[in-house]
C-alpha cells in the first residue's frame, strides 16, 4: 500500500491552521478587533438560572422594572438597585417568595460569570456562524465533563492581543474567522 505523503501534508496544513484560527471582528466604529477566545458559561448554570427567573417572574405576576435585568444575565450589576425598588413595591407573600427566588438567581448569575471558560476560537462549534447563541464547546468543570455556552446577554467577552474585551454584539459589522497573521499584510 502506498502513502499518499501530499493528501497527509494539505490535511496537517489545514488541521494547523485550523488550531491558529482567530476571529476578526469590524466594529461599527471602524476598529478591527483580533479575537484568540471567547469566554463560555457552564450550560447547566445557565439552565438553573433560566428555570429560576421564570419561576420568580412567574410569583411575581410578570412584573417587569422596565430596566430588563430579569431576562439578561447582564442584570447582575444594576439588580441590586432594581430589586430594592421592587421590595418596597411587593407585597403579597407570593410576590415576596418570587424576590426571594429573583435574588437567588441574582447570586448564582455572578457565580457564573466567575465560572466561565475563555475557549480558544479553533474550539469552539458553530464559530463559523456569527450568532453568539449558537456557540458552545466541551471543557472539565470540577473534574467532570461539561458543556459551555454564550450567556444570551447583548455582550460578548472575547480575548485579544491587549487582553479581554466585552463587545456589545449589536455593534459588530462583520466577522470572518481567519488564519492567526497579522493583519494588513
Amino acid at each position: 500500500m502506498r502513502w499518499n505523503r501530499t493528501k497527509s501534508v494539505e490535511v496537517t496544513a489545514i488541521q494547523a491552521q485550523r488550531e491558529s484560527s482567530i476571529a476578526v471582528i469590524l466594529l461599527t466604529s471602524g476598529h478591527l478587533v483580533k479575537v484568540r477566545g471567547i469566554r463560555l458559561f457552564p450550560v447547566d448554570m445557565l439552565a438553573d438560572i433560566g428555570r429560576l427567573r421564570a419561576i420568580a417572574g412567574t410569583k411575581l405576576g410578570g412584573v417587569s422594572s422596565g430596566i430588563g435585568f430579569i431576562g439578561s444575565p447582564g442584570w447582575a450589576i444594576g439588580g441590586g438597585i432594581a430589586v430594592g425598588l421592587l421590595e418596597r413595591a411587593i407585597a403579597s407573600s407570593a410576590k415576596k417568595e418570587g424576590l426571594t427566588i429573583l435574588k437567588d438567581a441574582e447570586r448564582k448569575s455572578i457565580v457564573m460569570l466567575q465560572n466561565g471558560v475563555t475557549f480558544p476560537v479553533c474550539d469552539i462549534d458553530n464559530i463559523d456562524h456569527p450568532v453568539p447563541n449558537m456557540w458552545s464547546a466541551n471543557g472539565v468543570q470540577v473534574s467532570a465533563a461539561a458543556s459551555y455556552v454564550h450567556d444570551g446577554g447583548e455582550f460578548v467577552s472575547v480575548e485579544t492581543d491587549v487582553g479581554d474585551l466585552k463587545i456589545r454584539w449589536q455593534h459588530v459589522v462583520s466577522y470572518t474567522i481567519a488564519p492567526d497573521a497579522p493583519l494588513g499584510g
